[in-house]
């Protein structure tokens, strides 16, 4: 049982409890790993990914998915119906 409902939860929301906030490299999370962090051109990269990838795990919750897999296994019995 959960504890909300699963169109209040995130793919997004479960990825930061099992392995903690995104980041592609420490800098992200932390700008005291690189003496260079304050003018790295690469860094702006990082950032730039990880805000792409929390709004694609963020925007897709649990029910999405149920529903996603779903339609996909009717799908499915239907094809093999048809054979």
């Amino acid at each position: 049982m959960l504890s909300k409902n699963a169109e209040d939860i995130t793919v997004g929301d479960i990825l930061v409890v099992l392995e903690g906030p995104v980041a592609l490299s420490d800098c992200v999370l932390d700008e005291d790993v690189c003496e260079n962090s304050n003018m790295c051109v690469t860094k702006i990269v990082w950032e730039k990914m990880k805000k792409g990838i929390e709004d694609v795990i963020d925007s897709i919750t649990l029910k999405d998915m149920i529903n996603d897999y779903n339609k996909n296994k009717l799908e499915n019995d239907i094809t093999n119906i048809k054979k």
